[in-house]
């Protein structure tokens, strides 16, 4: 067997369809095998590698091995003269094994070889050729300076700038992304370094592959497309700490005397340093829109109490006391809790979640102010001005926001867009069915892929300045890998790209390295797979633990089982478990999201047993329009098994 292609996946189950998609098309023609370790995954990417990709080899750990654990494990299987480590948010070229093969073979030297690699914008990434990081290349990367001379091998020797993108080149690093070993050299090294659990293992295995005396190529001759599809973003706390900590095992295993203890100390420094700004930025760019919020809030209701004592009162200092300053601040707090619970501040909002936030916030803020004690009430034409003031200004605001930032009056996050979708009448559909469930408003244009098949780089800029397309998406069941790469490469940025599975299950797509890949899919469009919704989940779970611990000397005669009521309501209180939630069935047939062990179910008991079928039906539903209400009416229905034990414990 001339090729083994090694996966490592977690959570990244549509990245990895289309991953395997595009590398059954590149070994048609080798005689191969793929073999994909699976690290955990709570999604179903295990069911659909085995039920649409049933030659490939699937290893489903239970646990979560690592990045080179997991490895080792599949090479140790391994049948072929050559292994791939490819990650499972790339897209390969129809001919990019056979022409790193053929490279390989003329090239006996040649102890790995990796390739050029662009993101989901379609913009070159320069980890795909890398220096080691000494002391000095460390402190250039680390601190940014590489940026200021990208094309310098003395300030960026840590991205090789010196080196041409678009010639083949002998490099120290490759990234693990996307290398190709011949097995006998994997073998002699003892693979990859399990101390590396995430991230510094392919600058090690780089790095022993040059000690035992051969060469790392860098192929630009061939391309393919890596996504940021993992689960840790490279803007988070969880990378940085990640990543400078497997710089410091590298350091430590292959430096010596004082560079390695100078180098150890600044990797010790920085890491902490980027661990600082890092959690700074995330928290600001996390809650900058809810201190302006509370800024402009509580501004406008010191303005409506100053004014409205003067036009009502005849006093400017009617209202100043403690009582109204801390109304005041108590449904500032109370309205932007109500924003953030109802999905404000997520990345995905609508006009209407805006408004839903702001009447519950003002009849929260009722209901508070009728149990204030008299003495601690300031107006109630005060609660009625500020409410107005928020739904004004809540309005207003985003409306500049967007305008500004999408260059559309609009209240909400999504702009409509022309999307440009390649593929023929079928796929188009599926496309259009897709993009319905996960966008509010989009103007739908489509070409046969036939017609675009020969479409130079400047028509394709014709095509997209004409018509204003801001997205486009490639129907893989109708194109090759290579028209994919071209088109993504050659206009970089001027659009957004978006790719669909040949089993129309999903959309995906990635606009930077940094950030998540995005993904349009049935599965996702649970309720109880978005934060939202968890958030109130949550939420429902507090208060309603709290009525029952006021209640808790009545309702402990209620129960039969009183210590499980007692050990299930504080459990729920912490945290660990929730009041409704459904069996775990590793034989269901459907996917429905994670969520915490409950005490009640969704499906109501019957005398008859339901069939599998529309048990699955049920729980869908629930899962699919799950709200707050819906577990309330639950809890109330199934009262008085709230002491039964935890589904799934024993």
């Amino acid at each position: 067997m001339k090729l083994s292609v090694i996966i490592v996946n977690y959570n990244v189950r549509h990245f990895l369809e289309q991953c395997l998609a595009s590398v059954t098309k590149a070994l048609q023609h080798l005689n191969a095998e793929v073999i994909v370790v699976d690290n955990a995954s709570v999604d179903d990417s295990v069911t659909m590698v085995q039920q649409q990709f049933p030659g490939v080899i699937c290893i489903s750990s239970k646990v979560n091995l690592g990045f080179a654990k997991a490895n080792n494990l599949a090479a140790k299987q391994a049948r072929g003269e050559y292994l791939l480590l490819l990650n499972p948010d790339t897209l390969v070229e129809e001919d990019c094994f056979v022409k790193c093969i053929d490279f390989m073979e003329s090239h006996s030297d040649a102890g790995a070889v990796g390739v050029k690699m662009i993101d989901g914008a379609g913009k070159y990434l320069p980890e795909s050729k890398r220096g080691f990081p000494g002391l000095w290349n460390s402190f250039c990367r680390m601190t940014g300076v590489y940026k200021w001379f990208p094309s310098s091998s003395v300030f960026n020797g840590y991205y090789a700038g010196h080196l041409n993108v678009n010639q083949t080149n002998e490099v120290d690093v490759l990234t693990g992304a996307f290398m190709m070993i011949p097995k006998s050299i994997w073998e002699k090294l003892g693979g990859l370094d399990e101390s590396f659990f995430m991230y510094g293992e392919d600058i090690d295995f780089s790095y022993r592959i040059q000690k035992e005396g051969y060469k790392n190529y860098y192929l630009p001759g061939v391309s393919i497309v890596h996504f940021k599809g993992e689960s840790t973003s490279k803007s988070s706390l969880n990378y940085v700490i990640a990543f400078y900590k497997a710089m410091i095992i590298f350091t430590r295993k292959h430096f010596s005397g004082s560079n390695k203890l100078a180098l150890v100390g600044l990797l010790s420094v920085i890491v902490w340093l980027k661990a600082v700004i890092s959690s700074v930025n995330s928290f600001i760019l996390k809650f900058r829109f809810v201190f302006v919020d509370g800024v402009m809030l509580a501004s406008g209701f010191y303005l409506i109490r100053h004014y409205w004592a003067i036009a009502y009162h005849g006093s400017a200092d009617y209202f100043n006391n403690q009582a109204t300053s801390f109304n005041l601040v108590f449904f500032v707090i109370v309205w932007i809790s109500c924003f953030f619970y109802q999905g404000v501040y997520e990345k995905k909002y609508a006009l209407k979640d805006l408004l839903i936030a702001a009447i519950w916030g003002f009849v929260i803020s009722l209901m508070i102010y009728a149990l204030l004690p008299e003495n601690w009430r300031a107006s109630r034409m005060l609660l009625i001005l500020s409410f107005l003031w928020v739904v004004c200004y809540s309005l207003l605001s985003r409306l500049l926001f967007n305008r500004v930032l999408l260059k559309s009056w609009i209240v909400g996050s999504d702009k409509s867009k022309n999307v440009l979708v390649i593929g023929d009448a079928s796929q188009v559909e599926k496309a259009n069915f897709l993009l319905k469930q996960k966008r509010y408003s989009f103007n739908l244009v489509y070409k046969d892929p036939q017609e675009t098949r020969f479409f130079s780089k400047d028509k394709w800029i014709d095509l997209i300045r004409i018509q204003k397309i801001e997205e486009l998406v490639f129907c893989q069941k109708n194109l090759d890998w290579k028209e994919i790469l071209f088109v993504m490469s050659e206009l970089n940025e001027q659009v957004e790209y978006k790719i669909m599975t040949e089993s129309g299950s999903g959309i995906i797509g990635s606009s930077s390295k940094n950030d998540r890949g995005e993904i349009y899919s049935l599965d996702l469009d649970y309720n109880l797979a978005q934060q939202v919704y968890i958030r109130q989940k949550r939420l429902f779970d507090f208060l309603f633990s709290v009525v029952l611990l006021i209640f808790i000397w009545l309702l402990v005669f209620v129960f039969k089982e009183k210590k499980q009521f007692i050990k299930n309501l504080f459990g729920v209180l912490r945290g660990s478990i929730t009041w409704v939630s459904y069996r775990t069935n590793e034989n269901r047939k459907i996917t429905l999201p994670v969520i915490k062990p409950g005490i009640l179910y969704p499906v109501p008991s019957a005398e008859h047993i339901l069939s599998n079928d529309f048990e699955d039906q049920l729980l869908t539903m629930y899962a699919w329009n799950y709200s707050a209400w819906t577990d309330l009416e639950i809890c109330l229905r199934d009262f008085q098994k709230l002491d039964q034990p935890i589904y799934g414990s024993n």
